[in-house]
């Protein structure tokens, strides 16, 4: 679907300048390709970990960069679309002590992120969104690592493969939403 889109998305009002919706297709396809990294002196599943932080870090950047394309300038527009029943029930059992959601929570300052996982954790409404923005935040910033407080890194890995899996089906849904405009505008009489 990006392939037929994105060369002709960045010329038309309703995307952003094709810079940007490059950006944006080279991010996703970065985040989508990504298969992990070769640590030394690692064990496999701690590098199984890291790789999982990595990857939705990299979901996270092309998601960033996908409402820059579309031209949305409050992500909770978009989280307010979407149903996270799925990921959310994957994240829960994963790690039903929320060992990991009470780690990354403790690092984070922002109200609006601490009052949704505090939500999360009370088995309430939580956006995917907010889940990885705020992995990503504290992964780059160094205080999360994939066997935080005695978090499996299994745990971690399944967590942000779900994670990762809720924002491909949101940029996908979003960027064919957007693109519609794109066939009416190109093909009226469809």
């Amino acid at each position: 679907m990006y392939e037929l889109h994105y060369q002709i998305a960045g010329c038309t009002q309703l995307f952003a300048s094709a810079k940007t919706v490059n950006r944006f297709f080279a991010r996703y396809r970065f985040a989508r390709a990504f298969k992990g990294l070769e640590l030394e002196g690692y064990s496999d599943d701690t590098t199984s970990g890291y790789n999982a932080l990595t990857k939705v870090t990299l979901h996270w950047t092309a998601f960033e960069q996908l409402c820059r394309a579309i031209k949305v300038a409050d992500m909770r527009v978009i989280g307010q679309r979407h149903s996270y029943d799925e990921c959310l029930k994957s994240i829960r059992e994963a790690d039903p002590q929320n060992i990991f959601v009470r780690s990354v929570k403790f690092h984070i300052t922002a109200p609006d992120q601490k009052s949704q996982l505090d939500a999360f954790i009370n088995n309430g409404p939580c956006t995917s969104l907010t889940l990885a923005k705020s992995i990503r935040h504290i992964f780059l910033h160094g205080p999360l690592t994939p066997n935080v407080n005695g978090c499996s890194p299994h745990a971690v890995s399944t967590i942000c493969h779900a994670l990762c899996k809720s924002l491909v089906e949101i940029m996908d849904i979003e960027f064919a939403n957007a693109a519609s405009g794109l066939e009416e505008m190109f093909n009226p009489s469809s």
